[in-house]
């Protein structure tokens, strides 16, 4: 029983710092990131943030909403033109949505 107990305390103690190593070639590698441009906008309550940036995985776009809590979604620049290309196509359908409402 003892010998279990020390096992599992020395196979914690091992995720424990295998983790916090982890945690500190993350914190590194965002020290790394390079921020090219950043824009926002305040949308009624909520305001979102447009970062294009590079790290050693490469370029990117993120976009950062904020409004009580803090969500994100991260476009490698490779594909940028394509996402644009399918939210235009989203807000021309919502555009026609407002003029009926109109």
């Amino acid at each position: 029983m003892i010998f279990q107990n020390v096992k599992l305390l020395f196979l914690l103690k091992i995720k424990f710092l295998w983790i916090r190593k982890e945690a500190e070639v993350d914190h590194k590698m965002e020290k790394m990131e390079k921020e090219h441009v950043s824009k926002h906008v305040d949308i009624e309550s909520k305001r979102f943030f447009f970062d294009v940036k590079e790290n050693h995985k490469g370029k990117y776009l993120r976009i950062t909403e904020l409004s009580g809590g803090r969500s994100c979604i991260v476009i490698p620049l490779g594909g940028i033109k394509l996402f644009r290309e399918r939210l235009v196509e989203i807000i021309d359908e919502a555009d026609k949505l407002l003029d009926i409402e109109e």
